[in-house]
């Protein structure tokens, strides 16, 4: 695609948007939904052209997640996966990668 999202980071739960072709303009839309939590120092990858997947980072308080937030970019809904699949170990600052998808 051509838009890059640019979600959370510290002190802020905001979703922003970057659109490449043709304009090269930052796009705020107020129907964007924020995080439900503060996230940063996360990794996010795109599945399935559809989804935006931040897993693990640090929260608010600075405490180190080992949570996955899934934001369905048709929907322009943001959820959270079940405890039971979540990462096994907590971490920030580390990447992410999908491979076929």
């Amino acid at each position: 695609g051509s838009e890059i999202f640019i979600v959370g980071g510290y002190g802020t739960r905001s979703l922003d948007i970057f659109d490449t072709s043709p304009s090269l303009t930052w796009k705020t839309p107020s129907y964007l939904r924020d995080m439900p939590v503060v996230s940063y120092v996360a990794a996010a990858v795109v599945v399935k052209k559809k989804y935006v997947v931040v897993i693990g980072g640090r929260e608010k308080d600075e405490a180190v997640t080992a949570s996955c937030l899934i934001y369905d970019i048709w929907c322009n809904r943001w959820s959270s996966t079940p405890v039971s699949i979540d990462m096994i170990t907590a971490r920030y600052g580390h990447t992410a990668a999908v491979l076929d998808g």
